[in-house]
């Protein structure tokens, strides 16, 4: 048997264990879809509040900085000026991606705020809400600029911190519905799932739904 002081040990092990795993989110690129998806909708809600909550008035300005002698983009979404559609919906209508186009978005604004308030509790505001936007990942994990860490950390800390908390909430269901043991067991199979590392380095809401739908169902 497993006891309290020994399962909880083991806890903190497996969340160091999975920071470490993370890490590497905090220099990948984060300019796929999804991800400017959000990250527009957290810069809309900071400018205009929930009567901007929608991806319409979005443009992208890009910055270049060299590494190890080649070009690396920085991307940085900004208001579009007047009433334009904005660049970010228009490149994917070019692609035929029509469903963005609504006035008010279709997903719920949790996720997006929690960026929102992240970027103005962690960022000093110099580059905005962006993040970095390049094919270049195996320089960046081998030399791991501090310009990509600073610009992007309000963004990816949001789905790394809700990831761990996830992993503690499993760890203590597991311990509530079973036994100390299966409460490990539990905590150990999400740090190392594929499913959640994966998504704990992108700025996706699935942990912090998965974490906050775990955290009821423990409350409960």
């Amino acid at each position: 048997m497993i006891n309290s002081k020994t399962s909880i040990f083991f806890l903190i092990l497996i969340l160091v264990l999975a920071a470490l795993i993370r890490l590497n989110g905090f220099w990948l690129s984060h300019w796929s879809v999804d991800e400017e998806n959000y990250l527009g909708l957290a810069m809309k809600l900071d400018y205009f509040g929930f009567s901007g909550y929608n991806l319409r008035g979005i443009n992208v300005q890009k910055g270049v900085f060299l590494l190890d002698g080649k070009d690396f983009l920085m991307g940085k979404l900004v208001p579009a000026p007047g009433g334009d559609k904005g660049i970010l919906l228009k490149l994917r209508e070019f692609a035929g991606i029509t469903q963005y186009d609504i006035p008010l978005y279709y997903l719920a604004p949790a996720f997006p705020y929690t960026i929102m308030l992240s970027h103005r509790i962690f960022s000093s505001g110099v580059f905005g809400y962006g993040a970095a936007s390049t094919s270049l990942d195996y320089l960046i994990w081998k030399i791991r600029p501090p310009q990509v860490f600073k610009a992007q950390f309000y963004a990816v800390i949001v789905p790394f911190f809700f990831s761990l908390v996830l992993i503690a909430v499993t760890f203590f269901l597991g311990k509530e519905l079973f036994s100390e043991r299966n409460g490990v067991y539990s905590s150990f199979i999400i740090a190392t799932s594929a499913v959640d590392i994966l998504c704990a380095q992108r700025i996706w809401p699935a942990d912090m739904a998965a974490a906050l739908l775990t955290s009821a169902v423990l409350i409960f």
